[in-house]
């Protein structure tokens, strides 16, 4: 069974902490709040119990960010929607066993796709989408054009797919 300590956990955040809390900040817009998920995710690390090996613990990282991120955005708009009444009587959506393992699985087979790819591929893919960086800011980062930047997430995208399809 995998289990994140709390120092094991604090070192992965504190290695990722500033491209972490940018990555949030693209996505709520709100640095405050960004460091409240920043906890948020070292919350979710120490109160993980999995049976399956975490091949990237960056990218697990990254994708309990981005489920944070989500659920933050979620609430905000629920909250801004409805009045106390009606938010009390949501449904709970939270995902069961069987949604978490497929998940994981898909995370698997879409991180041993990414593993083919050339190494600039995987370094502008990685830019884009893990870590926030626009198409204009990754060419002139690895001194290449846009257009290169878009087929190489395309192609990315396009291994992703495939590897999920062919599951």
């Amino acid at each position: 069974m995998l289990e994140f300590t709390p120092s094991e956990a604090q070192a992965l955040i504190e290695r990722h902490r500033e491209e972490l809390h940018r990555f949030l900040v693209r996505r709520i817009a709100c640095a405050d709040t960004a460091n409240d998920l920043l906890q948020d995710i070292f919350l979710r690390l120490i109160n993980l119990h999995s049976a399956e090996p975490i091949g990237n613990p960056r990218a697990f990282a990254y994708r309990i960010a981005a489920n944070l991120a989500i659920d933050h955005l979620r609430k905000q708009r629920e909250t801004d929607d409805i009045d106390a009444d009606e938010y009390t009587q949501l449904p709970d959506d939270t995902a069961g066993p069987e949604r978490i393992v497929f998940g994981r699985q898909q995370l698997e087979l879409c991180e041993q796709a990414l593993e083919e790819l050339s190494p600039l591929c995987l370094k502008i893919f990685t830019m884009s989408r893990f870590e926030g960086y626009s198409h204009k800011q990754i060419a002139e980062e690895l001194n290449i054009s846009v257009s290169w930047v878009e087929k190489n997430i395309i192609l990315a995208l396009k291994q992703c797919k495939k590897a999920l399809s062919d599951a």
